[in-house]
């Protein structure tokens, strides 16, 4: 088996987080030239799309996850600063 490149190494990996593991065949990698010229920068662009398009989703929710986490956080503070003066002025008794 022939030993692979760190940009080959980085495209399986890529290949894998978008489509998820294949059978048990090897994924071959297609060979790219570096870039020459600007039109070829620009395939290249168009190549990576999918992983653009991930990021943006995936910043989505976490932007999502973000803000229930802070509305949870200051429910739950709030709560606890309502216990704790209802305790002082002896609204309630815990004991």
């Amino acid at each position: 088996m022939a030993k692979l490149t760190l940009e080959e190494k980085r495209r399986q990996s890529i290949y894998r987080q978008l489509y998820g593991k294949q059978s048990s065949s090897p994924v071959k990698v297609e060979e790219v030239s570096k870039p020459q010229t600007p039109t070829n920068q620009i395939s290249l662009n168009q190549k990576a799309s999918p992983i653009q398009k991930t990021q943006a989703i995936d910043s989505k929710y976490l932007k999502n996850d973000l803000q229930k986490v802070l509305m949870l956080s200051t429910a739950a503070i709030a709560i606890q600063l309502l216990l704790f003066f209802a305790q002082r002025n002896h609204l309630i008794n815990f004991y």
